[in-house]
């Protein structure tokens, strides 16, 4: 039932859009915006980026909300602190850390006080830098995957449904 409901709505934007490089880039800027460090500004951003481009905000929403909500925001944000923190220190030897805002401390205190940062992050330290730079570059390198999977799936979509 829950994904035939799923199945009739992605139906039904391939009816309407009839564009699979369209459709495509929707998914992946939605996506991009989805994975992006932006929770409260992730729906005004939608808003305004789909006007900018001129794509479809109820698409562009959902596909945001599928991939973003309570259930995954934090394997997101987890996953995109993780590979700035790993890109960072790996790739380019930069310790982000020292980079923080001031009020970082603050917020690594309070974090401490709830849960053992050490054992999630590997340091008692939360650096921002990690977080917003790791929430850009990670899902850009996902998106350069993605849309070519995407493209074909719905131009194959599309024939097998107009057809």
């Amino acid at each position: 039932m829950f994904f035939s409901k799923i199945k009739d709505f992605f139906i039904k934007l391939l009816l309407k859009e009839r564009d699979p490089s369209r459709l495509a880039l929707t998914f992946c800027l939605s996506n991009l915006i989805a994975w992006s460090a932006t929770v409260p500004f992730q729906t005004p951003l939608l808003l305004i980026v789909s006007r900018i481009v001129g794509f479809d905000y109820k698409i562009m929403f959902a596909v945001s909300f599928i991939i973003n909500n309570p259930f995954t925001l934090i394997p997101i944000y987890m996953a995109n602190y993780s590979f700035g923190a790993w890109f960072f220190h790996n790739i380019f030897k930069i310790d982000m850390i020292k980079y923080n805002p001031s009020w970082t401390q603050t917020f690594s205190n309070y974090l401490n006080k709830y849960i053992d940062l050490s054992k999630i992050i590997g340091t008692t330290n939360f650096c921002f830098w990690c977080l917003i730079l790791g929430s850009l570059i990670l899902p850009l390198i996902i998106n350069i995957f993605l849309y070519p999977i995407l493209k074909k799936l719905f131009s194959y979509l599309l024939k097998k449904y107009i057809n």
